[in-house]
């Protein structure tokens, strides 16, 4: 006896997943694998026909995984909302509950959200390998720490976070944090007893607006105006300014790239740099017909899926969503969070798991979507 079920949320460009169940004559559960698991996707019940020119969408790809336990996992992607249906069969026969009919939506809905008493939240890590939140919760004067479900674990303080002026965090080994302020114009490290590490103040810093470090421990800070990259000891090495043929731009956010190259996000684009600070290429974050531009408030990099996530606020209607784009620079699609709308996504982490994280300023919420 087996049985297949729908797990996953179905939104368009992004991953749907179908567990099949599998049991003994008996009813109870198969603990072990080894069927030949079949599963076709039709859009609208229509069967593929040579030549048409929609073969994609008819038919989409569907892959089969045995878990080695009993259970399949059966995923697709699909770019057209609309109704599906998906056929699983064993040996050629159809399981129970097959075909399953599924509609998939337009919307990227928010997945779950937590509100944790925050005052204007503005930076979110995620620490592997229990999913413990930390967030930049600037308006308290403090960091939260939240359990993967949500629940506030603890609070940490330190003089460094005075003000309500810390804007930028970065988790850094043996649970340290990096903290950056921008009123006192300061980097510091905390270790895990929030006890102060090393501090400094940099009088070449205007605005210091984000940070982020990369896999060989160097400090990104981003200025206004240029990005300034310090080494492990937090030792100035180089900076430039964010340049997209020629035109100057304001920066608003920094992160790190795939092989430690610099993502930097402006008032009007996503730019990349290696991690020499030498561009490469600029990231589209918008579909090629748009004519208004974005600012990026924030961006994070999948390297799994070579999938760049920005938050972004368009300049004439002041709407705020999260865009999704390749690594090589097109544009994906946009997660436009019907339902509970985004204001101004400040912070963003991805899980291995393909869902972001993002914390929203004026909403004082954390909350999570799906981007693959």
């Amino acid at each position: 006896m087996v049985k297949v079920e729908e797990t996953t949320r179905a939104c368009v460009h992004t991953n749907t997943l179908i567990v099949l169940r599998t049991a003994d004559v008996e009813g109870k559960r198969r603990n072990s694998g080894g069927d030949p698991v079949t599963a076709t996707l039709t859009y609208n019940g229509r069967e593929r026909r040579d030549g048409d020119e929609h073969d994609d969408q008819l038919n989409p790809p569907v892959s089969v995984s045995d878990m080695g336990d009993g259970t399949y996992h059966i995923v697709f992607r699909v770019n057209s909302a609309g109704e599906y249906t998906l056929d699983v069969s064993i040996f050629g026969r159809p399981v129970r509950n097959s075909p399953l009919t599924i509609r998939v939506s337009s919307h990227q809905t928010m997945l779950w959200e937590a509100k944790a008493d925050f005052n204007q939240p503005v930076r979110v890590a995620v620490a592997q390998p229990n999913n413990t939140f930390y967030i930049l919760d600037t308006g308290n004067n403090r960091v939260r720490v939240l359990k993967s479900s949500g629940e506030v674990q603890r609070d940490i303080s330190a003089a460094c976070l005075e003000g309500g002026s810390a804007v930028g965090m970065a988790l850094l080994p043996e649970s340290s944090i990096a903290l950056l302020n921008w009123k006192t114009r300061s980097l510091s490290i905390i270790n895990a007893q929030a006890q102060p590490v090393k501090s400094i103040v940099f009088s070449e810093f205007q605005y210091p607006i984000d940070l982020a470090v990369d896999e060989r421990g160097r400090f990104l800070v981003a200025d206004t105006l240029k990005i300034f990259v310090l080494d492990s000891s937090l030792r100035p090495v180089f900076s430039f300014p964010a340049n997209d043929a020629n035109q100057h731009q304001t920066i608003t956010c920094v992160a790190v790239g795939i092989d430690d190259d610099i993502l930097v996000g402006t008032t009007s684009s996503l730019l990349l740099f290696d991690g020499g600070g030498r561009l490469q290429r600029k990231i589209a974050i918008s579909p090629p017909e748009t004519t208004t531009k974005s600012t990026v408030t924030c961006v994070a990099t999948c390297p799994l899926s070579s999938r760049v996530v920005c938050g972004v606020v368009d300049s004439r209607t002041n709407r705020a969503e999260l865009s999704v784009s390749s690594y090589k620079g097109d544009f994906l699609f946009r997660i436009d969070s019907k339902g509970g709308r985004l204001r101004r996504p400040s912070g963003l982490a991805l899980s291995p798991e393909g869902h972001v994280f993002c914390v929203d300023h004026p909403t004082n919420s954390l909350r999570m979507y799906k981007f693959r």
